[in-house]
């Protein structure tokens, strides 16, 4: 998640814009990690500057999200703007979250996770900018 950097069709661009703007009819009953690219890249680099990183494993997960949370996420900021957001959710599907533990992430190499809320907007407004997404006209 995070601004859009990818000149094609990102799978993350794809689930976002999928939801915003209504193409993705019904989400699928999942929970999942998510991460921002920034928090990601600026791990990369912390693992390499960070003498205590040396041959450790670190979990980038910053939110545990179900599909539908992030489609209220998105529908709170755009379906205001006239965009179809889908919030409907599959009736089967997963009975679970998992949940992850960052703190090795945060503690040794100082990453503040970026919340999912703003990392779905940068990541929209970037596909709005760059054209990937057409904003509703209003009546």
């Amino acid at each position: 998640m995070g601004p859009s950097l990818a000149s094609g069709d990102a799978l993350s661009e794809g689930f976002a814009k999928g939801i915003l703007e209504g193409t993705t009819k019904s989400l699928t009953k999942k929970a999942m990690g998510f991460v921002d690219v920034r928090d990601c890249a600026d791990a990369h680099l912390q693992g390499v500057k960070v003498a205590e990183a040396a041959n450790k494993r670190f979990l980038l997960a910053g939110e545990s999200l179900w599909f539908r949370e992030a489609a209220e996420i998105i529908k709170a900021e755009y379906g205001p703007k006239g965009f179809p957001v889908t919030t409907t959710e599959d009736a089967e599907g997963e009975s679970h979250c998992s949940l992850f533990n960052h703190s090795q992430a945060e503690n040794v190499l100082g990453i503040k996770f970026t919340p999912m809320k703003e990392s779905l907007k940068d990541m929209i407004e970037s596909m709005i900018a760059d054209g990937k997404i057409k904003v509703p006209e209003t009546k």
